[in-house]
């Protein structure tokens, strides 16, 4: 038979663990609210923190917001006159240069040839229902004097045709004479001719001539 006597008082005993039931409770009692505390005080921080990152991002909003619109309007100004330039651009495209040619006729008329009107038509129209387009007429009204009245008519006509000023810009079989025969003024000579050549171009739209870039 084994006898065990405690002697120690029930109010001397120990716990085994480190930390004992009580104490931890107490912990717990003091440690939960100043874990509360301290969560609601990051929460705080991290609110005004945002807070104030959203001001700065306003200021910096109301302070580029002139700038921003003063560019919208410097954009939209750019683009009004990027398209009247275009307008300029294609106006000009649409032109002949009529000094060339009138000094290329000027060239080719010889003496025995006089020369009563000379008119330029000129028409405007749409093509495709959508891109202006000019057209032009030179009509050359004159009279050839002399024996060689039909070879110098005939020559004039040639030079229109096939000469550098008027080449790509007078259309194919463009150039034609509608009227030619004897001239009936009184008491000229029977060789003499009057006569009337049309000139026809080829059309002039109103586009901005295309920039071709050179190949290396």
């Amino acid at each position: 038979m084994n006898l065990h006597v405690d002697l120690i008082l029930e109010s001397e005993q120990r716990s085994a663990s480190v930390f004992s039931v009580k104490a931890l409770a107490r912990f717990g009692t003091v440690a939960g609210p100043i874990l509360a505390v301290l969560l609601l005080a990051w929460a705080v921080f991290g609110f005004l923190r945002l807070k104030g990152q959203v001001n700065d991002l306003e200021t910096q909003w109301k302070a580029a917001e002139p700038r921003k619109l003063s560019s919208l309007r410097y954009r939209q100004q750019l683009s009004a006159n990027k398209k009247i330039m275009d307008e300029l651009e294609g106006w000009q495209a649409s032109q002949l240069a009529w000094h060339t040619q009138l000094i290329a006729v000027q060239q080719e008329i010889p003496d025995t040839v006089q020369l009563h009107r000379m008119l330029i038509n000129q028409t405007l129209q749409l093509v495709n229902n959508r891109t202006p387009t000019r057209t032009f007429i030179m009509t050359i009204d004159g009279r050839a004097m002399g024996d060689t009245a039909e070879t110098d008519i005939q020559s004039l006509k040639n030079h229109l045709e096939h000469a550098d000023a008027f080449v790509g810009i007078v259309k194919e079989d463009g150039v034609r004479v509608p009227v030619y025969g004897a001239d009936p003024t009184p008491g000229v000579n029977r060789a003499d001719r009057i006569f009337k050549i049309q000139c026809m171009y080829e059309d002039k739209p109103f586009a901005k001539p295309r920039k071709t870039g050179k190949q290396a």
